[in-house]
């Protein structure tokens, strides 16, 4: 360069606003181009510091475009020959982890130094030390200017909202001729990285099909599997395309090696490269033996025992026999079963006895008989007590499910009748147990009835405290009141707030039902959990309050979304409760209270596409509801922003894309979940089933709420202006 006299340029950006979607880019985005405007200052004052800051005021200053400087060709002549020179511009960028990195790329005559948002990010022949308005560069540029330096920098240099980028250019002597000064800012999208096929587990195999898992991958839009018969010159399927990270390949053949292999596929159709290949082998025989020693015997008295065993895939039927423990005893004829255990009565005090289980597969296909169990029987039988107190489901006009637990096996019974003092009407189960269930029938509607529980022989309980009310008729409308919680069975001081809170409020009033929104008991929901967590600490409110209930994805024991574990049925909550089964399952179902229609959703074991069996059931029993009103509860919430995120958590996701249009296309009123941590409620909304950056007032409708947030929902026949969402996750903690 030409030297004749020493200038300052101090140039602070004013990024254009760019408004960022949470999208991953697809290629590299300019933010500042070449030939980007910014305000200067040409007086050759000494701003200090404060130009670089974001505070700064810079309103009456000029403005000039790229390329700046003097001297050379084709600079935007702006400088005259003052001492210092400064310049502003800023960008807003709404999440700077949307760009992978970001580079700066620039030209300077002579020297330079770069900040963004006040931190020195590159310094380029400048010397060591401050550098203050009047330091000269440490040397002349040969070039002119004409080189271009490429500066890395990692997303944390910006920050969210408006970013200042400063920059010093210094000539070598105050006799220099030129400046020359470009700065060019971009952003650089994610890799598009290989799903680690090492990492997928949790494949779920059969002797004709295999589901197979794997990790999602972040910025992805989908993924290609592809597959083929293992070592035998076969070619690779072609690429069957997934937006979930699972497939269900069937039609396989048993007992063969697969091999397969995946693929990212990120926006703008971008391919990763493929996997390494992974194996597997299906089965020969899908009728698989019984592991009677993973569970045991309990409930054992001088003369009964319950027996366990593993359940296996298939929901096969079970073949139990038993016999006293010595080679001259004979095995009793066979006991058939549908249930995982079976209660082994008529038995001699203080004698050993082992069994055996087989499995009875579709089209009479046998297992292999298992190992024996064993077990000894007591010298004598302890007093009946009760090891689980009352509590109900599903209360109806005419009907309503009674169960409770005892220490050892007996037969059931249920008195009832509408004065305390006169229980003349009773229900009987002769079948000994210890898991005890019965349903009255025949009742009236509307109506209090006060009950107790125990054996033939024995009550174990029944007070003023024990009644329930069963449900009006749908023509009768009165005022209904329902308790509603999500979330709860933690254990806590949280907890037991809400607890008390709730009983202060119903002291003096009626409480027709109580909804669980999943997540009942943490962390496992086990059935100690739900002991320790849910029937211990609710024990009162459970002899006179019926549950509705639905399951989280901590009563699946985390297993995993729709994963070969959660899509069975191998977990506590579905032993401990009594719920209808219309649907072919008790994962999901509906019932009738008054003139309500309560559908309880799977929104974790189940498939919840368009082709599922949830969604087609749902489909028809909607088309069926003839309620005025309608009320859906699943645990993961298709809007919230709290402890949970429903813009990108699959499970949140999918039930909004997949369920949500269906309940709005049936003028669904009200859905309830929880998840999230925290309480939310929405207006009236309807037909948004994208992210939470394209909802705007035209999917609203509040002209039936009273108050903005609250107040009742007012419903005539005609009306179909939306849906109301509740989340309702803080009845255990809080945002966590």
């Amino acid at each position: 360069m030409k030297t004749n006299h020493s200038y300052f340029l101090a140039i602070a950006f004013n990024l254009f606003l760019i408004y960022i979607n949470n999208l991953t880019c697809s290629a590299q985005t300019t933010l500042i181009a070449n030939n980007a405007t910014w305000k200067y200052l040409n007086n050759g004052s000494d701003q200090g510091t404060n130009w670089r800051i974001n505070t700064f005021v810079d309103s009456s200053w000029p403005s000039g475009a790229a390329e700046l400087g003097f001297g050379d060709s084709p600079t935007t002549n702006i400088i005259s020959g003052k001492m210092g020179y400064y310049f502003r511009k800023s960008l807003t960028i709404s999440n700077p982890a949307i760009y992978f990195g970001y580079v700066l790329k620039i030209r300077r005559d002579d020297g330079i130094v770069v900040y963004v948002n006040n931190t020195e990010v590159y310094r380029n022949n400048m010397p060591v030390g401050t550098i203050s308005y009047n330091t000269p560069a440490s040397s002349t540029c040969s070039d002119d200017g004409n080189t271009t330096y490429t500066v890395n920098l990692p997303a944390s240099f910006f920050i969210s909202g408006n970013n200042i980028i400063a920059a010093e250019v210094h000539n070598v002597s105050t006799t220099s001729s030129d400046v020359t000064f470009v700065l060019q800012l971009i952003g650089n999208p994610p890799p598009c990285s290989t799903p680690d096929i090492n990492l997928s587990g949790g494949d779920s195999i059969t002797y004709n099909a295999a589901r197979i898992y794997w990790l999602p991958v972040s910025g992805v839009q989908s993924y290609n599997l592809r597959y083929r018969i293992k070592n035998a010159g076969s070619s690779y399927s072609n690429p069957i395309n997934t937006i979930i990270p699972t497939i269900h390949l069937t039609n396989l053949l048993q007992s063969t090696t697969y091999e397969y292999t995946l693929q990212s596929v990120c926006p703008g159709n971008i391919n990763s490269a493929t996997s390494s290949s992974k194996s597997l082998l299906t089965l020969v025989n899908p009728c698989q033996t019984p592991n009677v020693n993973m569970f045991g015997t309990t409930n054992k008295t001088a003369t009964s025992a319950k027996i366990y065993w593993a359940p296996v895939t298939g929901d096969p039927t079970y073949n139990i026999k038993y016999r006293k423990r010595n080679a001259a005893a004979s095995y009793s004829s066979p006991i058939v079963t549908n249930d995982t255990s079976i209660v082994l009565t008529n038995l001699q005090p203080l004698t050993n006895y082992e069994f055996t289980v087989q499995s009875i597969c579709s089209g009479n296909l046998q297992s292999s008989v298992s190992t024996s169990g064993w077990f000894t029987t007591l010298a004598t039988s302890p007093t009946l007590s009760l090891l689980r107190h009352p509590y109900m489901t599903i209360p109806t006009k005419d009907s309503i499910s009674i169960q409770w637990r005892t220490n050892i096996s007996s037969n059931s019974k249920v008195k009832f009748g509408q004065l305390v003092s006169n229980l003349s009407d009773s229900t009987i189960d002769s079948i000994s147990t210890t898991e005890h269930l019965i349903v009255l029938r025949n009742l009236s509607p509307n109506t209090k009835y006060y009950y107790s529980i125990g054996s033939t022989w024995a009550t174990l309980q029944g007070d003023l405290n024990n009644f329930f009310y069963t449900a009006p008729v749908k023509e009768d409308i009165v005022p209904l009141k329902f308790w509603v919680t999500g979330d709860f069975g933690i254990i806590g001081n949280s907890q037991i707030a809400v607890r008390n809170s709730f009983t202060n409020f119903a002291s003096n009033q009626k409480i027709n039902g109580w909804l669980w929104l999943g997540d009942n008991a943490y962390v496992k929901g086990s059935d100690a959990e739900y002991q320790t967590t849910v029937f211990n600490i609710y024990q009162s409110i459970f002899k006179n309050l019926p549950l509705i209930p639905s399951l989280g994805n901590h009563d699946y024991a985390s297993a995993g979304y729709q994963s070969a574990a959660s899509l069975g049925n191998n977990f506590a909550y579905f032993s401990i409760f009594n719920l209808p089964n219309s649907s072919g399952t008790e994962k999901y179902y509906s019932t009738n209270y008054g003139n309500i229609h309560f559908i309880s959703l799977d929104s974790y074991g189940s498939y919840n596409d368009s082709l599922s069996s949830m969604f087609q059931w749902l489909r028809n029993d909607l088309i069926n509801n003839n309620q005025q009103w309608t009320v859906v509860f699943f645990h993961h919430p298709p809007y919230s922003k709290g402890s949970h995120n429903s813009d990108i958590d699959i499970e949140l996701v999918d039930m909004r894309k997949n369920i949500v249009p269906l309940l709005e296309s049936f003028g669904v009123d009200l859905v309830l979940s929880g998840h999230s941590h925290n309480y939310e409620r929405s207006y009236l909304i309807k037909n948004h089933f994208g992210l939470e950056t394209t909802f705007d007032s035209t999917f609203t409708s509040t002209g039936n709420i009273v108050q903005s947030g609250g107040g009742p929902y007012f419903k005539s026949a005609q009306n179909d202006s939306g849906t109301v969402y509740i989340v309702c996750g803080v009845s255990g903690e809080i945002g966590t």
